[in-house]
């Protein structure tokens, strides 16, 4: 099923995506709402495979790649190799460097990375469908939002700077959960940008006990759109942390809401770290089917009316069959 807000049958391909208002567009200006699943791709295997042929089969038309500098040095070539892979399978890279986790003061590193002259050229090669999520929940809740503003806006100019021209996902602060460093400065960090091409994502770990309320969901979905901003959930679980039945997230809410917002959103995660899987893995081993943690893998996979499998739409400059002239 083509999206019904393809703006045009056969529009002039630009040469990456592009954010317009709140809105994602493919290169051939098609819109695209994300819906896919977080991966640890350099962990598990650093190839995407078989990892990415199973998310494939939920219909998913993303994945959020985990890359990581401190603990396996992956190189450049593996890099190419990881997205080369993702494309192969009809679903949009989204690359996230982990570095800088929790800590405001290591985004400089992650930047450098992204703007060396070898990784540089990996995405400039991939540049036609290719995210980059800058660094993924850069800062704690010790963060002030100036100093997100400023790092962030200063980070924008060096790596436009340095070449690259795909839209930027920028994280919030507060390990992600914070909503309001996005909030209260997407439109200056838009302004910021020379090419206007920002998704900020927002990662709701909060539990419904500790402040994750669906009207707190509402509201920062419904104040993301009176402010035209792009806007992404980019990591969500069932639960946040171990026992899940004491920890829960308001996961279904989330689908919903977002879903019938045109949000895109990327659960967490398709498959971590060993046998048996954790609380968050949505399979038990990587393999389509097997699923985890009933209901939340297969729910959220494929048999929710808001699931990947009955949301995500493919557009049609990703999907190999397809003749796009």
């Amino acid at each position: 099923m083509l999206n019904p807000k393809m703006r045009s049958s056969n529009p002039p391909a630009e040469e990456n995506m592009k954010v317009k208002g709140r809105f994602l567009y493919d290169n051939y200006g098609e819109h695209v709402i994300l819906r896919g699943i977080n991966a640890m791709i350099v962990y598990w295997d650093i190839d995407g495979i078989p990892t990415f042929q199973e998310i494939a089969k939920t219909g998913a038309n993303c994945a959020r790649i985990f890359w990581n500098l401190a603990d396996l040095s992956p190189t450049p070539e593996e890099l190419d190799t990881a997205i080369t892979n993702c494309v192969a399978n009809e679903m949009i890279p989204i690359v996230g460097l982990w570095d800088a986790t929790g800590a405001l003061s290591k985004l400089q590193k992650c930047v450098n990375w992204w703007i060396s002259p070898e990784i540089v050229k990996v995405v400039q090669k991939h540049q036609k469908y290719l995210l980059v999520n800058v660094a993924n929940e850069a800062g704690d809740h010790s963060v002030t939002e100036q100093q997100f503003r400023d790092s962030y806006e200063a980070i924008i100019k060096q790596m436009r700077a340095a070449g690259i021209h795909t839209p930027l996902v920028i994280d919030a602060a507060g390990w992600g959960r914070g909503e309001n460093y996005i909030l209260n400065t997407g439109l200056h960090l838009l302004k910021a940008d020379p090419e206007r091409n920002l998704i900020f994502s927002w990662h709701p770990w909060d539990t419904i006990t500790t402040g994750g309320t669906k009207e707190r969901i509402k509201k920062a979905i419904d104040e993301s759109i009176s402010k035209n901003i792009c806007f992404l959930i980019g990591e969500f679980s069932r639960c946040c942390a171990d026992p899940p039945d004491t920890t829960p997230v308001e996961w279904r809410y989330i689908m919903e809401y977002a879903s019938k917002n045109e949000i895109g959103w990327l659960p967490w995660v398709w498959w971590c770290c060993g046998d048996p899987a954790d609380t968050h893995s949505i399979t038990t081993d990587k393999i389509y089917g097997h699923w985890n943690n009933p209901p939340w893998g297969e729910e959220v996979a494929i048999t929710s009316q808001y699931s990947i499998k009955n949301t995500a739409v493919r557009p049609r400059s990703i999907i190999k069959t397809t003749t796009k002239s």
